[in-house]
């Protein structure tokens, strides 16, 4: 069942959306959480009454006795502070996977364009668990606020005095750690946006690898990461110092607060003003305090680090995607000028491929600003290649279909490649070549039979005679329907209706493929590379 869209208008909407979106388990896990401070609360109480009521006495009985209810009280708080954890693990890890489910639909509804992997990856493996842990201030908080209040109470009726100085505590905390939360997120989202950036850097690097070494560029690209990591260095150093001072204070201001209370308890024992097993009683209230004080400032600081997660999380839902009819008269990029009319063979040729690319994710509607068209298909020739049999690689996401299969193989000039259910496909298809990759991507785009395909670079791997095989074939299996692509091949070329020229990411000619040839040295030389035209 796919997850309702949450509200992209800011990390504090989304927060609240995941807290909504499991309401009763926050509940139950506040009820546990409350359950579980309270019961802490005994231990102290029932040492008091020990004490002052039983103890001094001497009887053997007695000592038994208040050991056997103490033992009850203590299988009571191991009990429900097992069923406190497995209820606060439940609801942050459920935060977490509901964030990184949809950020995963909405990279894959955005496309690499709009999303790419670097981002993706750092807000589905990062920021959602930051996220996730943030929900400690929602059920065991609660928990937190009814055992710093029934605390309070129970220090009120051995002396006001003390339970004054509790209740002041939290303010006083908050007006120490405020400015401190607030840099925090300031300092924080800078490093988040560089470590997205350096992540999105390894993927292409891993991606890449063997091209970078076969032309020589990894010493260029070992430059560049060394930059980018640097400068998350740099970045990680101005988190530090705030994020050192607020774990400081969250282990120390506890232990202060702790020293002060009993100070104060010693000097009214001390007066005559309460009892010895008050004291003891005291000195239990104050330390399970450490409890709730320690949570307000932990939740505080996730508070403050979820914010900063979430606004990566709602920036990325803001993108879109916006869906929208493929208009009746064909397809225009206005940046480039190029205009593609339906039912026709067309080609965008480019010096450099990634303005060709970026051309048809214009087209196909994932660019910024665009609107998606579900009834075309953008062919990427560097998309995944999932494992599995051969019919369901070219299945992706529908049913697999042996003889649509086999067409679609055709086509692409892979009939060697069984598709009897019997052949396995690796994971990125490691064990074929790249230009059976590449084919197999293509016969994966052809099966889908769509209205409109926009096919990046289809032939740039395969030889001569492949190539001029998955030309013909591919022109005729797609007659009558509407067929871009990306390329410089000329066996592929000669067999379009109409090819569109650019130069610096813009069209400066445009016609038959041979009225170019004839006319457009720039192409020419380009197309044919000093060999002879198809």
């Amino acid at each position: 069942m796919t997850t309702p869209a949450p509200p992209s208008t800011g990390p504090w909407r989304f927060w609240w959306w995941l807290i909504a979106r499991q309401r009763g388990r926050i509940a139950w896990c506040a009820v546990v959480s409350a359950a579980w401070m309270l019961s802490m609360m005994l231990p102290p109480y029932v040492l008091q009454l020990a004490i002052d009521g039983g103890l001094t006495t001497g009887s053997r009985a007695d000592l038994f006795g208040w050991a056997a209810v103490l033992l009850a009280v203590g299988v009571a708080v191991a009990m429900l502070s097992i069923m406190r954890h497995r209820t606060m693990t439940w609801v942050r890890a459920t935060a977490a996977h509901r964030t990184a489910e949809v950020v995963h639909e909405q990279a894959v509804n955005l496309g690499a364009a709009r999303a790419p992997t670097g981002e993706v990856l750092t807000i589905g493996l990062g920021d959602a668990w930051t996220v996730g842990r943030s929900l400690v201030a929602t059920g065991p908080g609660v928990g937190a606020l009814v055992g710093y209040v029934t605390a309070a109470v129970l220090l009120s009726r051995i002396h006001p005095m003390l339970a004054v100085m509790v209740l002041l505590g939290v303010p006083v905390l908050a007006i120490v750690l405020g400015p401190l939360l607030s840099r925090l997120r300031r300092v924080a989202g800078p490093y988040r946006e560089q470590q997205g950036r350096v992540t999105a850097r390894i993927v292409d690097m891993i991606g890449g690898l063997g091209v970078l070494s076969g032309l020589g560029g990894t010493a260029h690209i070992e430059g560049q990461f060394t930059e980018e990591s640097r400068r998350l260095q740099r970045r990680g150093y101005s988190v530090a110092p705030t994020a050192a001072i607020l774990a400081a204070l969250g282990a120390g201001l506890p232990a202060v607060f702790l020293a002060a209370v009993m100070w104060l308890s010693a000097r009214l024992a001390v007066a005559g003003e309460i009892t010895i097993g008050q004291v003891v009683a005291v000195y239990g209230y104050t330390a399970l305090l450490v409890v709730p004080v320690g949570m307000f400032i932990e939740s505080a600081v996730e508070i403050s680090s979820a914010l900063v997660a979430a606004e990566r999380v709602s920036t990325l839902l803001a993108r879109g995607p916006r869906t929208g009819e493929t208009p009746a008269g064909g397809l225009v990029d206005d940046l480039s000028g190029v205009r593609v009319a339906f039912g026709t063979f067309q080609a965008v040729v480019a010096g450099k491929p990634e303005e060709g690319r970026d051309v048809l994710e214009r087209l196909a509607g994932l660019g910024e600003g665009c609107v998606l068209r579900p009834d075309v298909l953008l062919a990427d020739n560097r998309s995944y290649l999932f494992a599995g049999t051969v019919d369901e690689v070219i299945a992706g996401a529908g049913v697999a279909d042996s003889a649509l299969t086999s067409a679609a193989l055709h086509v692409a000039a892979l009939d060697d490649l069984p598709s009897d259910g019997r052949e396995m496909i690796s994971d990125r298809a490691r064990t074929l070549s790249g230009g059976q990759q590449e084919r197999l991507r293509l016969a994966r785009a052809v099966a889908q039979e769509p209205a409109v395909l926009l096919a990046v670079e289809p032939t740039s791997a395969v030889d001569a005679h492949t190539e001029n095989l998955v030309a013909q074939r591919l022109r005729a299996a797609r007659q009558g329907r509407t067929t871009v692509g990306a390329t410089t091949s000329a066996l592929l070329l000669s067999r379009t209706d109409h090819v569109w020229f650019l130069i610096k990411g813009r069209v400066v000619a445009t016609g038959p493929h041979h009225e170019l040839l004839a006319t457009h040295d720039v192409y020419r030389r380009l197309v044919l590379r000093g060999g002879d035209e198809a």
